[in-house]
């Protein structure tokens, strides 16, 4: 138990009335953020004149313990130096209750283990006031597909796949993004075999994506080449439907070697995606973006896309036709960091070209991969 402590505007009629009732709405998404803020296992000891007061110092210091590492996770290595340092009485403020997991109590000295919750709203305001950026978190899962291949024929499913073994013995950390592994029931193996996924079959790879509400779907495979095993990690995104490389690793054959090598593949994904996600602080500006269209289910999507990017506050429908779409997007973070985020979502944006007179013309949004 825990103690107590974008809009849009109204659109033209070139689509008709199915295009207003289909198109989605630009307002956040509401996410369950619950274990994000949740930090667990802080590990407190302490003494005190009596066990009370031992008590009350320990848990004093697991509340800054477990703010630290709730900082680690929802912002930027590159902005560390510059995280807010809160007195205990606003520390105190940010948390909304405690759950002793385990404890040891004793006349003069207190050791336990203790899962604090934080208000996710003062956290947030927090760190906007002291113009850092930071992670939103919850949302839509990562779901990891090891691929396992000794000889001819890559595994997936079947058995035995030591490097799905690999991945269930990793158990990354609770942090900003959620991993899933799936089942290899019937209905996965009827969605995606081993080999498709190697092919990057997109049609397979959005299907299992599909059937675990996943963002992004992880295909790491590991191949054994003498005593070293050669894992390739490549990145789908269901929403954009694209694939790109994220990198190479070497691991030893050991199982212990294994997941250690699946625990860092994890955190060097988590890192990437932070920097794409990251909710930046700072004065508004505002943009105005051209969109070719082919269709209306290329808008929906693009449109549907850019709603979730964090840096994008507002869009406003200037001119709509079937070619194309005008629009005025308000952002935060500077532009290099708009147009870093909207590619970490599946969408390029690149300037425009000069006008007649020599003026710089609108800039262009296209989903990546069509």
């Amino acid at each position: 138990m825990f103690h107590r402590n974008i809009p849009i505007q109204p659109l033209a009629a070139t689509f008709g009335l199915l295009l207003a009732l289909v198109l989605p709405s630009f307002a956040a998404t509401a996410q369950d953020t619950a274990s994000v803020y949740r930090v667990d296992g802080v590990e407190v000891s302490a003494k005190g004149k009596t066990g009370a007061a031992a008590k009350n110092r320990a848990i004093a210091l697991g509340r800054r313990t477990a703010f630290n590492r709730l900082m680690r996770r929802i912002t930027l290595a590159k902005d560390r130096a510059r995280l807010p340092r809160p007195g205990a009485e606003t520390l105190r403020d940010l948390i909304t209750g405690f759950e002793v997991e385990d404890e040891t109590a004793g006349a003069t000295a207190y050791k336990g283990r203790i899962a604090f919750r934080f208000d996710k709203a003062k956290v947030e305001q927090l760190l906007r006031t002291s113009e850092v950026g930071f992670i939103q978190g919850g949302g839509r899962p990562v779901l990891m597909l090891p691929v396992w291949q000794e000889g001819a024929t890559p595994l997936l499913w079947d058995d035995p796949n030591p490097w799905r073994q690999a991945w269930r013995r990793s158990a990354p950390d609770a942090g900003a993004v959620t991993y899933v592994q799936a089942r290899g029931d019937l209905s996965d193996l009827q969605a995606i075999s081993g080999q498709q996924a190697l092919q990057l079959d997109k049609e397979a790879l959005g299907a299992i994506a599909r059937r675990y509400k996943a963002a992004v779907v992880l295909i790491s495979h590991a191949r054994r080449e003498g005593g070293k095993i050669r894992i390739r990690v490549i990145r789908f995104d269901a929403d954009a439907n694209t694939v790109s490389t994220l990198g190479s690793y070497d691991s030893g054959g050991s199982e212990s070697a294994m997941a250690a090598t699946a625990k860092k593949i994890a955190q060097a994904f988590e890192a990437t995606w932070k920097t794409s996600n990251v909710v930046p602080t700072g004065p508004s500006a505002r943009l105005t973006v051209v969109a070719p269209l082919s269709g209306l289910a290329y808008w929906i999507r693009l449109s549907d896309t850019m709603a979730r990017v964090p840096a994008v506050r507002d869009q406003r429908i200037v001119r709509l036709s079937p070619a194309e779409a005008e629009m005025e997007i308000t952002y935060v973070g500077g532009l290099d960091a708009l147009r870093t985020a909207l590619r970490g979502a599946g969408i390029a944006l690149t300037d425009g070209a000069p006008t007649e007179n020599g003026d710089p013309g609108p800039a262009t949004v296209r989903l990546l991969g069509g």
